[in-house]
């Protein structure tokens, strides 16, 4: 039987005798030793402080980094855990090795892997292996390849991501069905990478089964002067364009600005529209009346929260299945009061789960917790199911 979180929540409520519920306490870090770092209790009653690794994108004062930090504060506290941070010094794949090695010079337990595309995964792989480290990959739907490669090592815990294709075929289909686009031009992340890929095939699926035209298809755009020069070029060949794709990665922060300055200039905000994967930093300001219609993203915290729960019930042998894979959502943004929201609920004060909400996702503290109940938690994450739970 299916078990929504109050039910599961309440579980956990009546079992405060078990061992464990509650008994040490961890708190996140930015590759440093904090004041509230993690406990271990009396000689009589130890009970071992297992260290997660993660990597923070982009500066560490950023809302989403710091909505991250707490939330996995959170989940700290309720799995005994303690969760330690680096910065990604570049977007390359010498800066995430060196990274990930940092953290394995930590003394960490487990990894969560987030990549810049699966090329790195296998390094990883054999890294953690000869450091006796489990690890988790985080924000990638791997290749069956890849897949078979990963969860073949004995230190693997298992994989979580977002269905990269059905969501960029729907937020092709909403497209359509709210603006009847009909030529649409896509932009965005390298070639090759397979996220972008699995993006890629969403939008020319939901191109063909509704009959849009997919004018073109951009990549290696880095910085916000590229997308203003991409989208100068094609408003210069494609007079027919209504409606540009931003794919998302590295680029995303920068897009908005430079694809609206483009707009702008030739008049084009208010008949050109645009969607968007990975949100943004100001978002609010180019939607309602600006061309920026749907924006689909927010999965990184998603990542991080699902991905150290699955961790963590893995190092204190209570793995939900044997190869864990699991689907998060991302988070749906189509108006300018849905981006507050998403400011005040997802980004604010409010954590996205409770302590006791977390514990009750912890299978040595609740026996009743399995990979399908825990999806289904997953799934059912949204703005306005944070929402619900916190407004009366």
């Amino acid at each position: 039987m299916k078990k929504t979180i109050a039910a599961i929540l309440a579980i956990t409520m009546a079992m405060t005798t078990l061992a464990g519920c509650g008994q040490t306490k961890g708190a996140a870090s930015s590759g440093r030793e904090t004041a509230a770092s993690a406990e271990v209790k009396s000689e009589g009653d130890k009970e071992k402080v297992y260290k997660i690794g993660a990597i923070t994108l982009g500066a560490a004062d950023t809302p989403e980094n710091k909505a991250m930090l707490k939330a996995n504060d959170t989940i700290s506290e309720a799995a005994g855990i303690e969760i330690i941070y680096t910065q990604l010094g570049g977007y390359d794949d010498e800066s995430l090795m060196t990274a990930y090695e940092s953290l394995i010079n930590q003394g960490v337990d487990a990894l969560e892997l987030l990549t810049l595309s699966e090329n790195t995964l296998p390094l990883l792989k054999d890294l953690c292996e000869k450091n006796n480290v489990k690890f988790l990959v985080a924000n990638r739907k791997m290749s069956d390849e890849m897949r078979k490669i990963m969860f073949a090592s004995p230190m693997f815990v298992g994989n979580e991501h977002a269905d990269e294709v059905e969501n960029a075929y729907a937020m092709v289909k909403e497209l359509k069905e709210k603006y009847d686009i009909k030529n649409m031009a896509a932009i965005g992340l390298v070639q090759g990478d397979i996220n972008g890929g699995y993006r890629d095939a969403g939008i020319a699926k939901a191109c063909e089964e509704f009959g849009i035209n997919l004018l073109t298809t951009t990549r290696g755009i880095v910085t916000t002067e590229d997308v203003t020069k991409s989208v100068e070029g094609l408003i210069a060949s494609y007079p027919e364009m209504d409606s540009i794709f931003i794919v998302g990665g590295v680029v995303t922060n920068g897009a908005l600005a430079g694809a609206n300055q483009a707009l702008v200039k030739h008049g084009l905000d208010k008949k050109i529209v645009i969607a968007m994967v990975d949100i943004a930093e100001g978002m609010k300001e180019y939607m309602d009346d600006g061309p920026l219609k749907l924006v689909a993203g927010g999965n990184l915290m998603c990542d991080y929260i699902f991905g150290a729960i699955l961790i963590a019930n893995n190092l204190r042998g209570t793995p939900l299945s044997a190869e864990p894979e699991m689907n998060v959502n991302m988070l749906w943004i189509s108006s300018g009061s849905d981006a507050a929201d998403y400011d005040k609920y997802i980004l604010g004060e409010i954590t996205p789960f409770s302590v006791e909400e977390y514990k009750a996702m912890l299978k040595w503290i609740n026996p009743d917790v399995t990979l399908e109940s825990l999806q289904e938690i997953a799934l059912d994450f949204s703005i306005e199911s944070v929402m619900k739970r916190n407004t009366k």
